[in-house]
């Protein structure tokens, strides 16, 4: 960021800027423009988004899906839920929590089809956590959604793939 800042003042100093307006006070007041518009579109972005999930938990959709994936979860073997939990966590907690459930009995194949369950789980809270101030803020809004939707199926639906296929075998 430091690098980027030098070299926009010595092209400043020079009388030039990227956009090829001239002279100092020319270049600055285009800088503190483009500056200005990509704030007010982030702070846009940020309260359209606080505001849609203040609507969704004021209409008690997280309580619904929270019940909804309770009562989905509540089949499962509680190691699974554990092992899901603990990926969702950390990769090493899910991977220490695996070695020790096999090394208890359970058989390799069961657990890595756990972890891939895991995986697939975490892949698309951690892909809406650390993928959507990336693309949002470099793509827009309809761009950055768009692509962070189409980068978290794809992963998805690879696990999916795999998962099935390792549980075929």
């Amino acid at each position: 960021m430091l690098i980027f800042a030098i070299i926009g003042r010595k092209y400043a100093a020079r009388g030039t800027d990227v956009a090829g307006t001239t002279g100092l006070v020319s270049g600055n007041v285009l800088s503190l423009r483009r500056a200005l518009r990509l704030i007010v579109r982030m702070v846009v972005v940020t309260a359209v988004t606080s505001a849609a999930f203040t609507v969704v938990m004021g209409l008690g959709i997280d309580q619904y899906i929270n019940d909804y994936l309770s009562h989905a979860f509540s089949a499962l073997n509680p190691y699974v839920v554990g092992l899901i939990v603990a990926y969702m966590v950390s990769d090493s907690a899910a991977f220490a929590a695996a070695g020790t459930l096999i090394s208890n009995g359970f058989s390799g194949t069961l657990v890595i089809r756990w972890l891939l369950l895991g995986y697939v789980v975490s892949s698309l809270v951690r892909g809406v956590r650390h993928n959507a101030p990336y693309y949002l803020g470099i793509y827009g809004f309809r761009d950055g959604i768009a692509i962070l939707l189409i980068s978290i199926l794809t992963r998805a639906l690879l696990a999916l793939v795999v998962l099935g296929v390792l549980w075929l075998v």
